[in-house]
């Protein structure tokens, strides 16, 4: 596959996606991935020189300087293509380094947030140059990053709904280890309390043996006996009592009472 055509398949992304008032968040980090691809990343991240080299600077000075506004040009206007109709009239005076700098703040990236991958302001983890470097080789860091950490949200980017079905917009997000006692009283703890005066004395002697306490938790036995059962008809009856039922029958009756015969 030719530079070209592979740089037209990752610029297919913007053009499918256009930055619009929904997708801050998507679009730069496409954007840096496709300015990545054809080595033009810096345009976003480096002002162009307000002072042109002069004359007798060095070639290679003043090759790069003119590189910088070509690229920096090219870079405006794909900007612009994969935008919609308002935000183009909105930056069409800018060049790429002020538009992206105009945007950071729709996106919910200041200047002041710190990435966690590299510690660096202006970006987040997401769209950190190093962390998408180390991804793409299969570099992933294993370790809780950011286990104590948060990240602030800008407002209405995600919203959660409570018990009472009340919408509210979250501030933050991020992962904490919350580590709570179990609570339950053992020798240890009870010879702490002694230790701070909470506790008079410490007496281990033992108490007698609870007969109920061993009772209920031993396996009942089987019962071995034989029943008495009924030799002739009508000389043992079963009855059973069932209710109050919750719907009555018909007069108002609400128990149900069974006759059985043993015999039969």
């Amino acid at each position: 596959m030719t530079t070209n055509s592979s740089n037209n398949i990752l610029r297919s992304i913007l053009e499918k996606e256009k930055l619009s008032g929904n997708n801050f968040l998507d679009w730069p980090q496409n954007l840096r991935i496709v300015l990545k691809n054809e080595k033009k990343l810096y345009v976003l991240e480096e002002p162009i020189p307000k002072e042109e080299p002069p004359n007798s600077a060095h070639k290679a000075e003043r090759d790069a300087y003119k590189k910088h506004i070509d690229d920096a040009l090219e870079v405006g206007c794909l900007m612009l293509a994969t935008m919609n109709s308002e935000l183009q009239k909105e930056h069409e005076n800018m060049n790429a380094f002020d538009m992206i700098e105009h945007l950071k703040p729709k996106s919910g990236i200041t200047k002041e947030g710190n990435c966690f991958q590299c510690s660096k302001t202006g970006h987040w983890k997401s769209n950190c140059p190093k962390y998408l470097e180390d991804k793409k080789n299969g570099i992933e860091n294993s370790n809780s990053t950011g286990l104590k950490r948060s990240r602030e949200l800008a407002k209405g980017e995600v919203d959660l709904r409570v018990g009472n079905e009340a919408k509210v917009a979250a501030l933050a997000i991020g992962t904490y280890v919350l580590t709570l006692p179990s609570g339950y009283i053992n020798e240890k703890r009870i010879s702490k309390l002694h230790k701070c005066g909470l506790l008079d004395s410490l007496d281990y002697e033992s108490f007698e043996t609870c007969r109920s306490c061993l009772l209920g938790k031993m396996t009942k036995s089987p019962f071995t006996g034989k029943g008495e059962r009924a030799s002739d008809l009508l000389a043992l009856i079963h009855t059973d009592v069932c209710g109050p039922m919750t719907t009555p029958a018909r007069g108002g009756f609400q128990y149900f009472i069974t006759f059985t015969d043993d015999y039969s």
